[in-house]
C-alpha cells in the first residue's frame, strides 16, 4: 500500500475525464481501509507523510486544507483505531516494548560478534540461529527479524552494505527530485508519487523490516524500476 497507493493517486489525478478521475479516486478507498485495519501505527503515520509530501509537491497551498480534513476525519475512525493511535510513543505498550527488546538484543549481538562491518549474512535463517542467544524480555518469543529496516541492513550486510544501500536509495530519489524540478511535465505526477512513497518508506523503515517477505522486496524493486523510468531522460528511453 505504501509503495503503490501514491502511484494510484497520481494515476487518478492524471486522468483526463472527470468521471474516470472520480472512479479511480474511489478505488483508493480499498487499500486505504486495508491499511487502516492492519493496525500498523507506523503504516498510518507513513501514509500521512506520503500524503503531505504528495500535496506539497503538487500545490503546497493545499497543505492547511489537507491537515484540516485529516483532523475532521479523526472522530470518524473506529474506536479500536483511536485506542491504537493513543498508544503511539507509549513504552508500556506491548508491541513497543517488544521492539525495544529486539533492538537491544540485536545491539548486543553486533557487539559480541564484532559483526558491525561485515554483518552476520543474508536471510532470516541466520538470524533465527544466532539471535535467540541474545534475546531478552518479550523478544524471547516471536522475534524473526530486527523490526527495523536500517538495523537489519547493518545486521545482515554490515556497515559497508548499509552505506551502499542508503547511497543507492538517496541517489535514485535525488535523480527523481532533479527530474521533477527540471520541468518533466508529462511524468510529473509519477515522480511526485515515487518521492512520496520513498518518504513513507524512509519513516516506516524505523519500525519495520520491509524486506522480510520476499514479495515486498520484489515489489520494492518493481517500484524502483518505475521511478528510474520516470526520472530517465526521454532520449535515453528512446534508445
Amino acid at each position: 500500500v505504501l509503495l503503490f497507493m501514491p502511484l494510484g493517486a497520481a494515476f487518478a489525478a492524471g486522468a483526463k475525464r472527470p468521471w474516470v478521475r472520480v472512479l479511480l479516486a474511489l478505488g483508493l478507498v480499498i487499500p486505504a481501509l486495508a491499511l487502516l485495519y492492519t493496525y500498523s501505527r507506523g503504516g498510518w503515520i507513513a501514509i500521512v507523510i506520503a500524503a503531505v509530501v504528495f500535496t506539497y509537491c503538487c500545490n503546497k497551498r493545499l497543505i492547511p486544507a489537507l491537515m484540516g480534513l485529516g483532523l475532521l476525519c479523526i472522530p470518524l475512525l473506529p474506536e479500536s483505531v483511536l485506542i491504537r493511535l493513543s498508544t503511539i510513543g507509549n513504552k508500556a505498550d506491548s508491541s513497543t516494548q517488544h521492539r525495544l527488546d529486539i533492538w537491544n538484543g540485536v545491539l548486543h549481538l553486533l557487539r559480541d560478534h564484532d559483526r558491525v562491518l561485515t554483518g552476520i549474512g543474508l536471510g532470516p535463517e541466520t538470524f533465527r540461529i544466532i539471535y535467540p542467544f541474545y534475546s531478552i524480555g518479550s523478544a524471547k518469543i516471536g522475534a524473526y527479524q530486527s523490526q527495523m529496516q536500517y538495523m537489519e541492513l547493518v545486521l545482515e550486510l554490515g556497515l559497508l552494505g548499509f552505506v551502499s544501500s542508503i547511497y543507492m536509495c538517496c541517489k535514485y530519489v535525488g535523480r527523481a527530485v532533479q527530474a521533477l524540478f527540471s520541468g518533466a511535465k508529462e511524468d510529473r505526477l509519477i515522480l511526485i508519487a515515487c518521492i512520496s512513497s520513498f518518504a513513507a518508506l524512509a519513516f516506516v523503515g524505523l519500525v519495520e523490516y520491509l524486506w522480510f517477505y520476499q514479495r515486498l522486496m520484489f515489489a520494492f524493486f518493481i517500484f524502483l524500476g518505475i521511478l528510474l523510468a520516470a526520472a530517465a531522460p526521454k532520449e535515453d528511453l528512446a534508445k
